[in-house]
């Protein structure tokens, strides 16, 4: 079976270093053909907006049977992570747990202390569930909501903390941290914001281990990663709804948090097996992911979570963490 994108290839990695894994020697392709959502450049080494399909002509002539059978068909995603915001007081963390392969754990910024913290690690790990830290403004009465809260020094000492600690919970408990995603506002800030994404990056390259950093494709937050060396995980959402730029509609706005099943169960399809969502305008526009996320703090998040792992599965499409 040929390996998903989500685990061989993100934005800024060169895939002919990474199919190696596949037993393959490093040949190079030849030929017209087309590179998916993720890759940076293709093996003739012609570089691409990363986190847009690209098609072009390759001047090499060294064709693998392989390798053209991994360009053909790598778009159609053996394997991706399902990811869950946890720890935040909700009542399907337990459920939530069993179902998927990834948890972005509060840790004191927007919510979350120590017995939560330590309850959701725990139950991660007896689920074989990756851990990793959920950081946040540190704004508990608007549940890190609040857009511009903090910046700076400030900022960095407060996010360092709140990572420290669960890292240190961790620890204690047999687990490691594997990921750093942001929370809330100063997610959506750290998008658009260079320096914002810069604080988060840096937070992260200085945890132990030198955690992935998660975030959307094509933003300040990836662009970060890579001026610290970290690995970038991208993440897209199966229950938000999209504007035509790629960015999520604000929760502001009537339509921006899916409420139906069947509206998640499709977007989580098209953005595993195409890279694809449908924007709401009707546009359908690529998007890059390693990572799928479903909220939480949703109502009937576990049951929509099973009903997408479910559906995945039955289209052959495997969950499990990003392996790093």
């Amino acid at each position: 079976a040929v390996a998903g994108i989500g685990q061989f290839a993100s934005p800024g990695r060169d895939i002919v270093g990474d199919i190696g894994h596949l037993g393959e020697p490093a040949l190079i392709a030849a030929g017209r053909h087309d590179f998916p959502a993720g890759f940076s450049k293709c093996d003739c080494d012609r570089s691409s907006d990363t986190g847009t399909r690209a098609r072009h002509e390759c001047d090499t002539q060294d064709v693998s049977p392989i390798r053209q059978n991994v360009i053909s068909s790598v778009s159609y995603m053996a394997s991706i992570d399902l990811n869950a915001d946890l720890g935040e007081g909700d009542p399907f963390d337990e459920e939530l747990l069993q179902i998927v392969s990834t948890c972005n754990i509060a840790c004191g910024g927007h919510t979350g202390d120590v017995q939560s913290m330590t309850a959701t690690v725990r139950t991660a790990l007896a689920n074989g569930v990756a851990v990793g830290a959920h950081p946040a403004y540190p704004d508990r009465e608007g549940f890190g909501r609040t857009s511009g809260y903090l910046d700076g020094d400030a900022l960095y000492e407060s996010l360092s903390g709140q990572v420290r600690i669960l890292d240190d919970i961790a620890a204690q408990l047999g687990a490691k941290l594997v990921h750093v995603k942001a929370h809330g506002a100063l997610y959506n800030d750290a998008v658009k914001n260079r320096a914002l994404a810069d604080v988060i990056a840096r937070v992260t390259a200085e945890a132990p281990g030198t955690p992935a950093l998660v975030g959307m494709a094509n933003t300040e937050l990836e662009r970060a990663a890579e001026r610290h060396g970290l690995m970038f995980i991208a993440e897209a959402f199966i229950d938000r709804a999209y504007e035509p730029d790629g960015s999520l509609v604000s929760r502001a706005e009537p339509g921006a948090v899916h409420s139906e099943l069947a509206v998640i169960t499709t977007q989580a399809v098209s953005l595993a097996k195409n890279g694809q969502v449908t924007s709401r305008n009707g546009d359908v526009i690529n998007v890059t992911a390693d990572t799928l996320c479903i909220h939480g703090d949703t109502p009937g998040a576990a049951e929509k979570a099973r009903a997408v792992r479910d559906v995945l599965e039955n289209r052959g499409v495997d969950i499990r963490a990003v392996q790093r």
